[in-house]
């Protein structure tokens, strides 16, 4: 029982020293809430998506009332005639709706961008926290290997109370721990860096989070090859959707712009009161109607409508140029990381499986040489360099691998190891 009460004690003094663990799906919600520039995309979105259906709303009738013929500027003096006019402004239909498709295909555009932007925050925590346990594993070898070093420097003091090591591998030796020492310090602040860099893309840089790396321990396997990874993107890549968007907007502008040269129409109808009949153009009138038409003609159409047309064309095909050069370049990028996540995927099998294994037997076989005065410290020095430097290798690599999985991630557009969330693939 005390055991369990000084258990859940230092658990609470730790999550209060240094706040939540995070598991990264965790710290992806956080930083999605947080993140202004992805608040400001949707408010963009959503005040375009406002301006498309305001596009199809009709226009507001007008009402106007006149007196005619007034003795004096008086409102109340009685006027030879009164005049009710109703007047309704009828724009032809398909601007209107073309108008509001441009808008609403904006909207749409913005929307995949916020989209691939969460992508992008998501790639961001992935690579970070990543980092943070590739470094926090290089800091335990270098801690064992700190205590390595150490203990060869008690055997070689040992060795030289008797006369069977030089004063200089001693030496020797303490410049190889203060190097690692030094190198570990380097690493410690490093991780300062990361932790700030953490906190920055969760929105929250005064917080005391911190993350659940103990998933990073596994390199991500990708069993889908390169044809496929591209079908998925083309699919599912944000900014290749986003400027499908931009294409579809471009489209019903040349469409709005086209139909500037039609006609509109306006149409008035109205009531004359005849207070004083002798002012009425017929005598003896007392009341008349009316009803008329205005149509708007396009003058000027080579020089205002036709110049828009021309001008919607040219946007129209400089975004289909766009999304062609995109398209391109996404495929690009998409097989050079797949390259890179392969080939680093085969240099990690060849380190852990055959290179790793000789360093370590060589190591331990060259220190108990050493132990037993076969061997000199020359020999010892250089098979414990080849074995910490395998030992950092295969972590770099597996950061470098992870680093390859988000890059793929981002070619892609999704996340498409999963089958269902807010981010997999279609």
């Amino acid at each position: 029982m005390i055991k369990m009460i000084f258990l859940l004690t230092i658990l609470l003094f730790y999550t209060l020293a240094f706040g939540k663990v995070l598991t990264f799906e965790e710290a992806v919600q956080i930083s999605l809430e947080n993140n202004h520039d992805l608040k400001s995309l949707r408010d963009q979105a959503n005040s375009l998506k406002y301006k498309s259906a305001q596009s199809l709303a009709p226009n507001s009738p007008t009402i106007s009332y006149q007196k005619s013929d007034i003795s004096g500027f008086d409102p109340s003096a009685q006027s030879a005639s009164e005049t009710i006019t109703l007047g309704y402004t009828l724009n032809f239909p398909g601007k209107s709706i073309s108008q509001s498709h441009m808008y609403k295909h904006q909207a749409e555009s913005l929307r995949e961008d916020a989209f691939g932007h969460e992508v992008t925050l998501m790639s961001l925590l992935y690579i970070n926290m990543s980092s943070q346990y590739a470094n926090e594993e290089l800091v335990k070898t270098l801690t064992d290997e700190i205590k390595k070093t150490k203990d060869i420097i008690l055997i070689q003091e040992r060795k030289f109370s008797t006369g069977q090591v030089g004063q200089v591998d001693i030496l020797n030796s303490r410049v190889t721990l203060a190097k690692l020492e030094q190198e570990l310090l380097s690493l410690r602040n490093e991780q300062i860096l990361l932790n700030n860099e953490f906190y920055n893309i969760l929105g929250r840089p005064n917080d005391t989070f911190t993350a659940k790396l103990e998933s990073f321990s596994v390199v991500t396997k990708i069993d889908l090859d390169v044809n496929q990874l591209i079908e998925i993107m083309k699919k599912n890549r944000s900014t290749l959707k986003s400027q499908d968007h931009q294409v579809e907007s471009l489209k019903n502008s040349l469409t709005y712009s086209s139909l500037q040269g039609l006609p509109d129409f306006q149409f008035t109808t109205g009531v004359t009161q005849w207070n004083r009949p002798e002012a009425a153009p017929i005598s003896g009138l007392t009341r008349d109607y009316n009803f008329g038409i205005t149509i708007t003609i396009p003058l000027f159409l080579p020089m205002n409508e036709w110049q828009g047309i021309k001008s919607a064309q040219a946007d129209l095909e400089n975004a289909e140029n766009k999304r062609k050069a995109l398209l391109a370049q996404s495929i690009s990028d998409l097989s050079n990381a797949y390259v890179a996540y392969k080939a680093s995927i085969d240099e990690l099998e060849r380190l852990t499986k055959v290179i790793l294994p000789a360093a370590r037997a060589s190591y331990q076989l060259t220190l108990s040489s050493y132990s037993n005065g076969k061997t000199d410290f020359l020999r010892l020095n250089e098979a414990r360099s080849t074995f910490l430097q395998t030992e950092k290798d295969i972590i770099v690599k597996r950061k470098k691998i992870n680093q390859s999985y988000v890059e793929l991630l981002q070619a892609v557009g999704c996340e498409f190891i999963k089958k269902d969330g807010p981010h997999a693939c279609l």
